[in-house]
């Protein structure tokens, strides 16, 4: 199997549910330019350890350093057709969004809704395919979601900042109701 090959298998597997459509040697130019050398040693190692220990490729490939996160999402970017998320501030972050979610939520999930456009809301997320919680999300924001990708440290980060400001504008508010 050559290194592009083994790429593209890599989502297919991580893809299951959602069928990845073939679209020729150019995309698998492109994923094997996006994720760097993946090598048959290093795919059968990653396979190997997948089959004892169960999980998905990516996150054994993750964990292994057989691939860089952010290579990774540009591959899904480009298979799932979600855009990649330039910087996003905390204080871009709509704090009506973020109410009504638990922190240790979307930290164990690593996502966060940004802002709402056109009765949809946007969600920072480095998983695209933990659909459950991002359902969970829709149901409570009653919205449709729009995922954008961004590597899990960026979205933790965003994380803390948006709790962080939100909890020192309740405690501002708190103050000024006790004067």
């Amino acid at each position: 199997m050559s290194a592009e090959e083994a790429h593209f298998v890599l989502i297919q597997i991580d893809a299951p549910e959602r069928p990845v459509q073939d679209r020729g040697s150019r995309l698998a130019h492109r994923t094997n330019f996006a994720t760097g050398e993946l090598s048959d040693a290093a795919l059968a190692t990653a396979r190997d350890f997948q089959e004892r220990e169960g999980g998905r490729l990516a996150d054994v490939l993750l964990k292994q350093r057989a691939v860089g996160e952010e290579a990774l999402l540009h591959v899904w970017s480009e298979q799932l057709g979600i855009a990649m998320a330039k910087e996003i501030k905390p204080e871009e972050v709509d704090p009506e969004l973020v109410a009504n979610l638990p922190i240790n939520f979307v930290k164990q999930f690593r996502l966060c809704p940004v802002r709402r456009d056109d009765g949809r809301v946007q969600v920072v997320t480095s998983d695209p395919f933990e659909v459950f919680a991002a359902d969970d999300v829709r149901a409570i924001l009653g919205a449709a979601i729009d995922p954008v990708l961004a590597p899990s440290e960026r979205v933790l980060d965003l994380i803390t900042k948006v709790y962080a400001r939100r909890t020192q504008n309740v405690e501002l508010a708190e103050g000024e109701d006790e004067m």
